[in-house]
């Protein structure tokens, strides 16, 4: 028994199938059925915010530029008071989002 005549009948067999569906849609003149979709309306609010967050870009090259020169030159400082309010600042967030 040969392997490729088994794939050519069942080839066969399933263009066979088809065919009496086609002819009859043909003859009918029925369209054939067609797939539909349907975007909800929160995709397609989503693809409004995305098209408008892309136009925006998501920081300033030229001051994150500046803060780079600043410190190759040294001339960075750090203030740590800043810093560190903005820390407790956001653990206050976090831990009042978690009650």
């Amino acid at each position: 028994m040969k392997i490729t005549n088994l794939n050519s009948a069942k080839v066969q067999h399933a263009s066979a199938d088809r065919g009496p569906a086609r002819t009859k849609a043909a003859e009918t003149g029925a369209a054939a059925p067609t797939d539909s979709i349907r975007i909800s309306d929160l995709s397609s609010q989503l693809a409004l915010l995305e098209a408008k967050l892309g136009d925006d870009p998501a920081f300033d090259s030229g001051k994150v530029d500046a803060i780079k020169t600043a410190m190759r030159e040294g001339r960075f400082q750090v203030n740590t008071g800043v810093v560190a309010d903005r820390v407790i600042d956001a653990a206050r967030e976090l831990l009042s989002g978690k009650k």
